[in-house]
């Protein structure tokens, strides 16, 4: 979902072809440094490379083809807003060369093969248990017309992934994704390669295991449908991140996708521009903004200022975004152990959500969720079990199926029933939080890990010690990417880990 969303909000960013090419080399100079060869491959393409050349260069082995496919594959937004002219300039000229190819004579059906290894793991989650669903490539994708060539790819004898030949049956007519022939435009023109765009959609046919070298054979067909929970709250989700430009958009984005650091700066820009132009609006939604990630990264006293000055420049006519911002900082004072004082802030929130002409389920469910959990921290369990139950009946009537906020909700029911100790009946609410954040959220954003911790401490009060030290290193290896090597969650989360590997 995020990916199809980050596709199309790169490909609309405004920028200078020749400024963002300069970044991109500059760029790429400090990360190949120690690497002659590359750098004067970098020296070349500094030279040589436009649009029009954009398939010859992504055809080559080189730093350019390494570096686009591996932050495509890892969503790497870093690396991927760099390379924004390239991913626009590939996009337009596979769909250049796509449109002849669909007016042409050809065949209306044809198959494409591609080779590759994949990690077991992926290959058993994303092919193996999923025949008859839907596959998905993020990345461009690299295909051959003779299968020769795609079985020189198959990594047969790497006893760490899986051997995998795609066979993929191409129909003209249900071509969603454009897809071009590169034979009179690579730098190798006899791999008779056909590259498809980004975010490819194909459907699981059949697979075959050769059984004398451990190799799948993966049919493919080309498909228009999609997943129709993940379609509707791709939607939504494009809803929400709507802004005025291309790059208000990606903060946007990159703050549902949890990526706190990385969009921090972006909006602290923005933040500095609209000092300038003295636009009340603006500044207090980014000051808002601000609020929010410096409150997600633990700096609750910064997060607590940029919420004041988001209040103070708001207009009074303004219910919703007040709310959100009385929300806000509610939840930063109950971090801070305030609870009483983080209380009169969510039932400020809720009396100004309750004056809006239309019910807004989204900042409701939020307010109401963080009052519970007031009620939890009195002990007032069974009252503040009820009030989760209110909050999901309304998710379910009115939100998405795979809404994440129904992910906080099954999560915040959860911990009402491990405080009762009907820990069976939690796990039951915590896995159902984590199959909605495996489908909804990247598999690295910090929510994953919360849930997996949850379900870890879960596990344990069970004396299920093997699936907890399953479910915490997957904690761990989430907060690892994703916090410094000293926040204390990442530290708890560790220090319980090593203790439970301990007692198998």
């Amino acid at each position: 979902m995020y990916s199809v969303l980050l596709k199309e909000i790169l490909l609309e960013l405004e920028y200078d072809d020749e400024t963002a090419k300069q970044d991109f080399v500059d760029y790429c100079r400090y990360e190949y440094a120690d690497n002659i060869a590359t750098l004067q491959t970098i020296d070349r393409f500094e030279r040589d490379y436009c649009q029009d050349r954009v398939i010859y260069w992504y055809s080559q082995p080189c730093f350019f083809f390494e570096l686009l496919n591996r932050s495509l594959r890892s969503q790497d937004i870093e690396i991927l807003v760099r390379m924004t002219f390239v991913l626009r300039h590939l996009h337009k000229q596979i769909e250049h060369f796509h449109s002849n190819t669909i007016s042409s004579g050809s065949p209306t059906c044809f198959h494409v093969y591609r080779g590759q290894g994949m990690d077991r793991k992926e290959f058993d989650s994303k092919i193996r248990n999923k025949v008859g669903g839907l596959l998905s490539f993020n990345s461009f994708l690299s295909t051959s017309e003779n299968a020769a060539v795609a079985e020189i790819f198959v990594l047969r004898n790497d006893p760490n992934s899986v051997a995998v030949l795609f066979d993929i049956i191409v129909d003209k007519s249900m071509s969603r994704c454009p897809y071009a022939s590169l034979t009179h435009n690579s730098a190798i023109a006899d791999e008779e390669e056909i590259l498809f765009s980004m975010h490819s959609v194909f459907r699981i046919q059949s697979i075959e295991e050769n059984m004398d070298d451990g190799s799948w054979r993966v049919n493919l067909t080309m498909t228009h449908e999609n997943d129709q929970q993940l379609h509707a709250l791709t939607d939504h989700i494009r809803k929400r991140i709507e802004g005025p430009t291309g790059w208000n958009r990606l903060e946007n984005l990159l703050m549902e996708m949890g990526k706190w650091k990385m969009v921090k700066p972006l909006i602290e820009v923005s933040l500095a521009s609209s000092l300038r132009d003295e636009c009340h609006r603006k500044r207090a939604y980014f000051h808002h903004q601000l609020g929010v990630i410096n409150a997600m990264i633990g700096d609750y006293a910064m997060a607590i200022e940029h919420y004041k000055e988001s209040l103070a420049l708001k207009s009074p006519t303004d219910l919703l975004g007040l709310a959100l911002i009385h929300n806000g900082i509610g939840s930063t004072l109950e971090e801070q152990g305030h609870s009483s004082d983080a209380l009169g802030e969510y039932e400020c929130a809720l009396s100004l959500i309750n004056q809006l002409g239309q019910i807004n389920i989204e900042a409701v469910s939020a307010v109401r969720n963080n009052i519970a959990g007031v009620l939890r921290f009195q002990g007032k369990l069974l009252k503040a079990l009820h009030m989760y139950e209110e909050c999901l009946e309304l998710e379910i009537k009115y939100l998405p199926a795979l809404h994440p906020d129904l992910a906080i909700t099954y999560a915040n029911i959860a911990s009402i029933y491990d405080d009762l100790n009907e820990y069976e009946i939690a796990l039951r609410f915590e896995f159902k939080a984590l199959n909605i954040e495996q489908h909804s959220l990247p598999s690295d954003h910090p929510s994953l890990a919360v849930t997996h911790s949850n379900i870890a401490l879960t596990l344990y009060a069970l004396n299920r010690i093997v699936e907890a030290v399953s479910h915490l290193q997957q904690t761990v290896d989430i907060l690892t990417k994703v916090l410094t090597c000293d926040d204390p969650f990442l530290l708890r989360n560790r220090s319980l880990l090593e203790k439970l590997q301990r007692e198998l």
